[in-house]
């Protein structure tokens, strides 16, 4: 159950308890019966997304360490589901690019703990350095890559469950 939905269920049964004369054993078997409803559909609900749900719980995870809290971990969370995957898509091209240009400096022999110049070793790899910071990503590669990617894992769904 959802905490909002759990909120709720704990909300009216503490509603009963401020009025115990005017609780008949009829409602509280109604309020358990609906809880019961919510946790079953809720259950079929994330079997039916097995895949969505193993992210959300690994995102969740993530977020908790950073946010410290799971209210904070949710709200991260939704902010990021609330961007257009198009965004999404931008910042993985740009930090793919990113990437395979530290790569590309590491592999010359740039030390990267250092804040020394190393002018000749500019010079010499100029060339080459400014075509990796023009990137080799592009958005349409990145965008065509992840889709074949995301449908990969969903034709393999059988072996996540």
């Amino acid at each position: 159950m959802s905490w909002k939905s759990d909120k709720s269920i704990e909300r009216v049964v503490k509603l009963y308890k401020r009025v115990p004369k005017q609780v008949f054993p009829e409602d509280i078997e109604a309020i358990k019966n609906i809880n019961e409803t919510i946790l079953e559909s809720e259950k079929v609900l994330v079997n039916d997304h097995l895949l969505f749900a193993k992210l959300v719980c690994y995102v969740l995870n993530l977020n908790l360490h950073h946010s410290g809290s799971m209210k904070g971990a949710i709200a991260s969370l939704n902010t990021e589901l609330e961007r257009p995957l198009d965004n999404h898509l931008t910042f993985l091209t740009s930090n793919l690019n990113q990437q395979e240009l530290n790569n590309y400096l590491k592999y010359l022999g740039f030390n990267f703990d250092s804040l020394e110049s190393e002018p000749e070793k500019i010079k010499a790899n100029e060339k080459g350095m400014i075509e990796k910071i023009k990137g080799n990503w592009t958005k349409e590669k990145v965008t065509k890559s992840f889709c074949n990617t995301v449908n990969e894992f969903i034709k393999n769904i059988n072996n996540y469950i």
